[in-house]
């Protein structure tokens, strides 16, 4: 945000700052084990990732709250907010992000993915049959390595930090209104580091009209080398 007011500020030198004031914690000992994959891909509609978390109200006690995300241009699609913690409440915005950007599922990218980790809501038959009826793969996140969806996981800490931690929630409409006004910012107005400063929305307008180029050009192809394969002499005799 700072780079779109013209306000250049180096990472090193807010480090440095923290440093001398003591807020930075000490760093701890090299990964000595390699990384394993990535769950970063560079297109959009390619893998889509979802995580739950839950947050406190006054009168509803805990909610349970659950981003839908693009893995490639880190477009956040929905945020569900439900008091119940049930397989059907949860999934529920993964299926209403997936009718709104495809509308059907014969229209769903091949080899799409949905990456989440192994709690029991993405364990059982709901997600399986949520993944059946929109013909995605179902991947899952190692056990024990948070990293293995970190994509959620980091929206997830933004939200938290961005907008969960920052009052005392009494209800969940209060909530989930304030994370819809959120989640348009998020996408439209927000720049990511990961993304060279982009925000999702533009990001995202980028890989598509990429990806409907490179669809055009390889059916031009296809056409160009129908139309100039020499007849058979099978062919001529008929």
């Amino acid at each position: 945000m700072l780079r779109r007011c013209k306000i250049f500020v180096a990472r090193r030198r807010v480090w440095k700052i923290m440093h001398e004031a003591k807020l930075t914690f000490t760093p701890n000992a090299r990964r000595c084990e390699p990384r394993r994959g990535t769950v970063i891909v560079t297109t959009s509609n390619r893998r889509w990732s979802s995580d739950m978390t839950t947050v406190w109200t006054r009168e509803d006690g805990w909610v349970a709250v659950t981003p839908v995300i693009d893995n490639g241009c880190r477009s956040l699609f929905a945020i569900g907010v439900t008091k119940s913690q049930d397989a059907p409440s949860i999934l529920r915005p993964i299926e209403e992000a997936l009718q709104a950007e495809f509308g059907d599922p014969q229209t769903v990218p091949d080899a799409f993915e949905l990456r989440s980790d192994h709690g029991s809501v993405y364990t059982g038959a709901d997600c399986e049959k949520l993944c059946d009826t929109w013909n995605i793969e179902h991947t899952f996140a190692p056990v024990g390595r948070p990293t293995g969806n970190a994509v959620a996981e980091r929206v997830i800490q933004t939200m938290k930090l961005e907008v969960l931690w920052l009052q005392d929630w009494e209800t969940l409409a209060d909530v989930e209104s304030a994370l819809e006004v959120w989640r348009r910012f998020y996408n439209a107005e927000r720049p990511h580091e990961s993304l060279n400063w982009q925000t999702p929305a533009e990001r995202r307008a980028a890989l598509l009209r990429d990806r409907t180029r490179a669809e055009h050009a390889t059916a031009q192809d296809v056409e160009s080398t129908s139309n100039n394969q020499v007849p058979s002499p099978l062919t001529k005799a008929a």
